[in-house]
């Protein structure tokens, strides 16, 4: 199993911008102006301290949003922790948890997937983003760093 060290939360918030099969999708659906996206994270406990000092999973996704929050305009992220709100495609919530799966797809080479709903006119309405759980994961929010040939 590969190991993946990085910035968690980070990821979180990038996944959020990646459209299947690119690198970054600049125009698109977009989110309200002047909503705040409200994001249920389902991640839990770490099970042991993580490289960056917390110990859950939804913390350190917390803190990449609030860093977020500094630079996006327009909209923000609010989050509820250790949200029980249950997980369903297409529910209206903004789930964000650990699967096997993304609602029965395979992940294939990614590991994790953002998978959203608008309207007509292009308004977001639901962004679920799932993390593959068969990998290794960690939070690090320090420089980037090597180790054994591979960066951190």
């Amino acid at each position: 199993m590969r190991t993946r060290v990085g910035f968690l939360a980070a990821a979180t918030a990038a996944v959020w911008l990646v459209q299947p099969g690119s690198a970054y999708w600049l125009n698109g659906p977009r989110w309200a102006s002047g909503s705040g996206i409200v994001m249920h994270m389902q991640l839990g406990s770490s099970g042991g301290t993580l490289l960056d000092g917390t110990t859950s999973w939804n913390a350190s996704a917390e803190g990449a949003l609030a860093r977020w929050n500094q630079v996006l305009s327009g909209v923000s992220f609010r989050v509820v922790r250790d949200s029980t709100q249950g997980i369903a495609w297409q529910n209206g919530v903004n789930n964000v948890f650990w699967g096997d799966d993304v609602y029965g797809d395979p992940f294939g080479d990614a590991i994790a997937y953002t998978k959203w709903v608008y309207r007509n006119d292009g308004t977001m309405i639901e962004t679920d983003v799932v993390f593959d759980r068969r990998e290794s994961w960690n939070s690090y929010r320090g420089n980037l760093r090597a180790s054994g040939g591979n960066w951190l």
